[in-house]
């Protein structure tokens, strides 16, 4: 299971950062302030237990993937990620956030041998 707290996703920099790039140029971009474009405390509760109710713009494959069993659940301020016994692929969790060039930031705890992963997808 992990636990995950959206923190702060920056975006509108008009720095870019590449593989070639130095760590100064790296710890700028991250420094910089910008735009935030999406953030989320997970301080809600679900009106249903039972029931994935992330709300906030906040998608799961779980109907897909788990047959309709909750996998992710807000939990005194985190989301509480779980993946099903039977599910035939890992949890996914997805939020729209554009931007271009941005920072993202993220506190999260692994509570056993599995591993989590953050993507940022642009589909287009």
């Amino acid at each position: 299971m992990a636990l995950i707290r959206i923190l702060i996703l920056v975006s509108l920099l008009l720095l870019e950062f590449n593989a070639a790039g130095s760590v100064e140029e790296l710890e700028q971009l991250i420094s910089t302030k910008g735009q935030i474009v999406f953030e989320d405390d997970f301080e809600r509760s679900e009106r249903d237990e039972s029931k994935e109710q992330l709300d906030c713009g906040w998608v799961t494959n779980s109907k897909k993937r788990a047959a309709g069993i909750k996998q992710a659940d807000l939990q005194d301020g985190y989301l509480r990620v779980t993946m099903a016994p039977h599910a035939n692929h890992g949890v996914s969790v997805g939020h729209d956030a554009p931007f271009d060039d941005g920072v993202g930031q993220v506190k999260f705890r692994i509570h056993d041998s599995k591993v989590i992963e953050f993507n940022f997808n642009d589909p287009n």
